[in-house]
């Protein structure tokens, strides 16, 4: 099953940077793969085809009223659900990151279906996903395994996408210059 989301696609650079810094993750620690890396800033959930058209050009709209943004003060954590499994770049909150939010929130509602059990609710939290467990390994420790580095503590962020997930992979479907 396909769902879709509107994210951030990563600069070259901070991919590559980041994917060497998994790299050197202990097991049985997953690194995401730097070509599926990216900041989500609304998920829509399955859209029917009929409506994928439309779905772009809301997008563009808001593409049109967003400037680049960066996010700043990125630390490493383990993500700490009761079960802990995944491990995030976690960046401060940030007016403009969360103004973009509402506004996909707002001005893509009646495209978005939620009945896979999503809760698009919840208050969007600045952050990459490094790294996952397992499926049914969970962090003895929520300590993370690993620093972010230096240099991707603070990231600016210029392309806005239209991502569509599946099986486990991320794919751009079309994306747009801020």
């Amino acid at each position: 099953m396909e769902t879709y989301f509107i994210g951030f696609v990563l600069p070259e650079e901070v991919r590559e940077a980041l994917a060497k810094a998994t790299s050197k993750l202990p097991a049985p620690w997953v690194g995401t793969a730097a070509d599926d890396m990216h900041l989500t800033v609304h998920y829509l959930g399955r859209v029917p085809e009929e409506l994928l058209a439309q779905l772009e050009a809301i997008t563009g709209c808001i593409v049109d009223d967003t400037a680049p943004m960066r996010l700043e003060h990125g630390r490493t954590i383990v993500m700490r659900p009761a079960k802990p499994y995944m491990l995030w770049a976690k960046y401060v909150q940030s007016p403009w990151f969360d103004t973009l939010v509402g506004d996909c929130a707002r001005r893509l509602a009646k495209l978005t279906e939620h009945k896979d059990g999503h809760h698009a609710s919840r208050a969007a939290i600045p952050h990459l996903t490094l790294a996952r467990l397992p499926h049914g390994t969970y962090a003895e420790s929520l300590v993370p395994p690993l620093d972010l580095p230096q240099e991707l503590t603070s990231i600016r962020l210029d392309t806005l996408a239209l991502w569509r997930a599946e099986a486990g992979k991320y794919t751009v479907v079309r994306s747009w210059n801020l």
